[in-house]
């Protein structure tokens, strides 16, 4: 296999990767997993992310295919951590990125507000 065809193969990977973390819900999993350096029950993560088991699952099942999270049974409890810590960093890392961005900031201001008045 040539680099070329390596490159290409390696950015096929990475897309699969960004289609995966194009969920809200997923990004809330993998900004968790990051910030305990270490697993958590999936039963916190329902709570923390007020979602049902399904729902989670799915997503987990997702995020697992692509290679972001690893999952481990203890007795009757799944666990769920970071494949590799560097993943965690690196979106920690856009989402700084993305929120020193005045543009997004204005976007998020005018999210909240319009949440606001929705109520």
């Amino acid at each position: 296999m040539s680099r070329k065809d390596w490159d290409i193969e390696a950015y096929k990977i990475q897309a699969r990767f960004a289609r995966v973390m194009g969920h809200p819900i997923r990004l809330r999993i993998l900004f968790l997993l990051e910030s305990t350096e270490g697993d958590i029950p999936s039963a916190d993560l329902i709570t923390d992310l007020e979602i049902s088991k399904a729902s989670l699952s799915q997503h987990l099942s997702k995020m697992s295919a692509v290679g972001l999270i690893q999952t481990l049974r203890i007795g009757r409890f799944l666990h769920v951590r970071l494949a590799n810590p560097a993943i965690g960093k690196a979106c920690l890392l856009v989402r700084e990125a993305l929120l020193s961005n005045s543009e997004v900031q204005t976007a998020l201001l005018e999210s909240t507000d319009m949440e606001s008045h929705s109520n």
